[in-house]
């Protein structure tokens, strides 16, 4: 597993990734404006096709500044376009072992408030 952020400041853990198919598993995708979530996407699956992540069976999260409630959007597929390469996209992959204390604690922190069990990465941050 491991966390990424694209050019556009999008945040991406991936639970699995199998480079030979191109294929990611179990996906969270973070948007921000400033300090704040405005929408969280999750998916089963997903496949790098030109330059887009393909996500398969998730939701997309919608929140509204200064609420804490959100609206819930389910899709089969849905295209997040790249503007980079994917081999520069990976190359700002992280692994948990390869973060700084309060990096790792702000990537604890992110997943706990989408419900992700984070007991694994409190083991590395420990």
């Amino acid at each position: 597993m491991f966390f990424f952020r694209d050019a556009e400041n999008r945040y991406f853990y991936v639970n699995q990734f199998d480079e030979k198919n191109m294929i990611i598993q179990d996906i969270i995708v973070y948007e921000f404006n400033g300090e704040e979530s405005l929408r969280t996407i999750t998916a089963k699956e997903g496949k790098w096709v030109a330059d887009t992540w393909k996500l398969e069976n998730g939701t997309i999260y919608n929140y509204h500044e200064g609420e804490k409630s959100a609206y819930e959007i389910s899709f089969a597929t849905l295209d997040i376009i790249l503007k980079e390469d994917l081999q520069k996209f990976f190359k700002n992959q992280r692994t948990p072992q390869e973060m700084s204390s309060k990096e790792l604690r702000q990537q604890i922190d992110i997943l706990q408030q989408a419900g992700v069990d984070t007991k694994s990465f409190e083991v590395d941050l420990y």
